[in-house]
């Protein structure tokens, strides 16, 4: 599904308008420090990108934080936000960003991302804050991967399906498990609810990415006693599509933790057929150190702090070859150079027989009480599909898979109980010299020396949209930063979280607690 379902805009014109106020607002004056005014900016593109985005709560999500912050100031200012001046509407932003409440930082902060997507949008914005419009295409390489069997939006009429094993979700489990089984001869298929996209295809934009390859625009919220978001993949190959390419070996110290927990599972996790298994997977994907001629800046900084401070670090392992240090892994590398899996796992499956099909959203597992015997959805046409197997393997991420099972009456033992992450922070740092966060590897140096207190640092890179939402600041106090983006960095901090969270259904949608 898409935000401008049925061709309704995520913004109607009304609500677009007081969107504008106040993107312009949390900006600040930016064309007094050499940068074009916000006014001056073409946003269509960034209207098209937020129309498409997908699925189904990113619009109506939109509509009420832009209503809830228009209307926020007539207690103080008698005044909707759009209709109070210019001047005005600076003190009410600064008022805004001085409430403590949780919900209306949250809005802001929301807001203030999707305002620099819509300036950053502009390409003379980019231009002047020192990034790339975008990478050279290669029109040569416009053509058919021969990886999709079935696109699911050329689906016209009902269609079944006959396999050994149906495999719901491309990602890299999903991935690993059809490449395994196709190997061992069994007739697989593979479900995807997203899209197949090539690297003649990404955009060096953040928005872009965000509203064609994440799902909910990258809004989605877990919510708990400190809410948070969580991004999840939406494309054939999963999150691996548009993650860091961070490839960790499984530790021993977090074996011997599982094992501690539940000692049943010693005979399955044995050390030695694990590492055998990571070494065909090293192999296979391009693993290895990020290489300091591609390492970008920030990541020279934070080997020099660690240093500096006495705490270990590396560079990071990652499934790349030929990687040229775009600093775009996170909108899809446009030169192919990240060995995601739909360009590695998938590919091997398919080679072996495995059938791959994009576009189709499994609703519901279809079952006999005694066994699962397929899967039913609904194709991005709008078709009814369903696929009956012997097996059915759901690897739909550990928010997709207990929902499904839960919308298919499968609800006992631990369904969508034990939901486990490690959530992260992240501070913005400004340098005297350039640092040009949004060139080198996305990911490709950590801190490494706190992990037994459950920390493990990282050097960030985002394009230049993501990165003006993480400098500090509102209106007056942003605008000088933004005119010299390119001297701040974003560095992350991984936690080794002991809490646990649950996935549940509101309506047919999954909502996670944590």
């Amino acid at each position: 599904m898409i935000a401008g379902t049925e061709g309704r805009p995520a913004l109607p014109a009304r609500e677009r308008a007081w969107a504008e106020a106040l993107f312009e607002a949390i900006l600040g004056s930016v064309e007094r420090h050499g940068l074009p005014s916000f006014a001056s900016v073409d946003t269509e593109r960034f209207y098209r990108a937020i129309d498409s985005a997908p699925g189904p709560q990113f619009a109506p999500g939109l509509r009420a934080m832009v209503t809830a912050a228009t209307f926020a100031t007539v207690p103080s200012f008698g005044k909707p936000f759009h209709a109070l001046d210019r001047e005005t509407r600076a003190r009410a932003i600064e008022q805004l960003a001085s409430d403590e409440r949780y919900v209306t930082r949250q809005i802001l902060s929301t807001l203030k991302i999707l305002a620099t997507f819509a300036y950053c949008e502009d390409p003379e914005v980019r231009r002047r804050t020192g990034a790339d419009v975008d990478a050279p295409r290669d029109a040569t390489a416009r053509v058919a991967s021969g990886l999709v069997h079935l696109d699911g939006r050329t689906l016209d009429s009902q269609r079944s399906y006959d396999c050994d094993v149906v495999v719901v979700g491309s990602g890299p489990a999903g991935a690993t498990v059809a490449r395994a089984l196709a190997f061992a001869g069994l007739d697989v298929v593979v479900l995807e609810e997203g899209h197949e996209a090539r690297p003649q295809d990404f955009s060096a934009s953040g928005l872009q990415a965000m509203a064609g390859l994440y799902r909910e625009m990258v809004t989605s919220m877990a919510r708990g006693t400190s809410p948070m978001p969580f991004l999840q993949g939406v494309a054939l190959g999963g999150t691996s599509v548009v993650n860091g390419a961070i490839s960790w070996r499984f530790s021993e110290e977090t074996l011997e933790r599982w094992l501690a927990t539940d000692p049943g599972l010693g005979p399955v996790f044995e050390l030695g057929r694990l590492r055998a298994h990571e070494d065909a997977l090293v192999e296979r994907l391009g693993i290895s150190d990020t290489d300091r001629a591609v390492a970008g800046k920030k990541h020279l900084l934070l080997e020099a702090g660690a240093e500096r401070l006495g705490i270990a670090s590396r560079p990071i392992a990652r499934n790349v070859r030929g990687c040229l240090g775009s600093g775009r892994c996170l909108q899809g590398c446009p030169h192919g150079a990240k060995l995601s899996v739909d360009r590695s796992l998938l590919v091997d499956a398919r080679d072996h027989g495995a059938r791959v099909l994009t576009g189709m959203r499994v609703d519901r597992v279809l079952h006999d009480r005694a066994r699962a015997i397929g899967v039913a959805g609904t194709a991005a046409s709008g078709i009814r599909f369903d696929v009956f197997a012997k097996r059915v393997v759901l690897a739909a991420s550990a928010i997709g898979t207990p929902a499904l099972l839960l919308r298919s009456g499968i609800d006992h033992g631990p369904v969508g109980r034990h939901l486990s992450a490690h959530p992260g922070v992240s501070v913005t740092a400004r340098f005297p010299e350039p640092v040009s966060n949004f060139r080198g590897a996305t990911q490709g140096h950590e801190g490494t020396g706190l992990r037994e207190e459950g920390l493990k640092g990282e050097a960030l890179g985002f394009d230049v949209s993501i990165l003006a939402s993480r400098v500090p600041g509102y209106g007056s106090a942003l605008a000088p930063r933004l005119a010299a983006l390119d001297h701040f960095a974003v560095w992350g901090t991984a936690l080794r979280a002991e809490g646990e969270g649950h996935v549940r259904l509101l309506g047919p949608r999954p909502q996670v607690f944590y």
